[in-house]
């Protein structure tokens, strides 16, 4: 089974799993367009990219190639509670752990992103599934009726353990890790410094907002792939000085090498330490093949790219008139 993150271009066959999947609860409870027009068994793409646009993401869960199912978690505006919403398994793939699997990685990436608890909304009146959400841990609380809800909806959640803020690798001045909810000014400090982003992206530093939404990214990526950005702090002292990872902008197959220092940092050959050390750790557990983009006049990290062994594959011509210079080491 494969969990991964759903880009945008699967909206339609997210759609399609959940409003499929919800088909028989409907049927069950009498639900229709017109008594309960927003209830998932009439999910369309459209809904897919409200919900995209107001911050909830989606996991997407593939058996042998085959989509089998998908899960949402919406993020509030502070750390605090996680919500699970959505959670659908096509009817073919059912009883086979799809739906565990779903909720498992939901369970941590809200734990990666610091949350403290998931909460769930379910119909009341579906005892088996209150029943399956109690033998994942989740307890019953409240039930409440809504004026527009021809049921009863019960709240189930439950409470996360902090997640432990795992190590990935060492290297002679660095020790790299997974984020941590505290790392947010850091990150803001680091990719918020317009100087930093000249070359990527559109050149700009990232908002509050954006820093936010890419700590909830790295927490799916995490809970699903295993891996994402992560911090980099001075071994000597443990300050936090930068940050790197492995990415896939836009659902793309090949991992993506990415990393950032404080500005205090640069020129001291700590980028060069931090891509070698990652591109052993992904080498280590299989990851790959790992690549690396930058800007053609990006001097500086051509260097950086080219001392950890990679080599020019492709010139990509770009929008902004500046070419993209693909990097890849040899096979083996």
């Amino acid at each position: 089974m494969q969990l991964l993150p759903a880009t945008a271009d699967d909206r339609e066959l997210i759609a399609a799993i959940v409003a499929h999947s919800n088909a028989d609860v409907a049927a069950r409870f009498g639900l229709t367009e017109t008594n309960c027009p927003k209830h998932p068994s009439f999910c369309t793409p459209a809904w897919i990219a409200d919900e995209n646009a107001r911050g909830q993401r989606y996991i997407l869960a593939r058996v042998d190639g085959e989509a089998a199912g998908c899960v949402a978690l919406d993020f509030p505006a502070e750390p605090g509670t996680v919500y699970l919403n959505r959670l659908s398994v096509l009817p073919p793939w059912r009883r086979r752990g799809v739906g565990r699997a779903l909720s498992e990685a939901v369970l941590a990436a809200a734990a990666g992103w610091g949350a403290a608890r998931v909460s769930i909304g379910v119909i009341a009146a579906h005892g088996e599934l209150v029943r399956w959400y109690e033998r994942l841990g989740f307890v019953a609380g409240t039930a409440r009726r809504f004026e527009h809800l021809p049921f009863e909806v019960l709240y189930m959640s439950r409470e996360l353990a902090p997640a432990a803020p795992a190590a990935l690798f060492d290297t002679e001045r660095l020790h790299c890790r997974r984020w941590r909810p505290e790392d947010h000014e850091a990150l803001q400090r680091v990719y918020g410094d317009a100087d930093a982003m000249r070359w990527a992206g559109d050149g700009r530093g990232i908002t509050p907002a954006e820093c936010e939404a890419w700590r909830r990214v790295t927490a799916i990526n995490d809970a699903t792939r295993g891996y994402g950005m992560a911090t980099l702090e001075r071994r000597s002292d443990g300050r936090i000085v930068g940050f790197c990872g492995l990415v896939h902008p836009g659902g793309q197959v090949e991992p993506e090498a990415k990393y950032a220092f404080a500005r205090e940092h640069w020129g001291q050959g700590l980028a060069s330490e931090a891509l070698q050390g990652l591109l052993g750790w992904a080498d280590a557990r299989g990851i790959g093949p790992v690549i690396a983009t930058v800007a053609e006049p990006n001097l500086a990290s051509r260097r950086v790219i080219e001392k950890a062994g990679m080599h020019c594959v492709e010139r990509r011509d770009e929008d902004d008139g500046i070419p993209t210079l693909v990097y890849a080491r040899p096979a083996d």
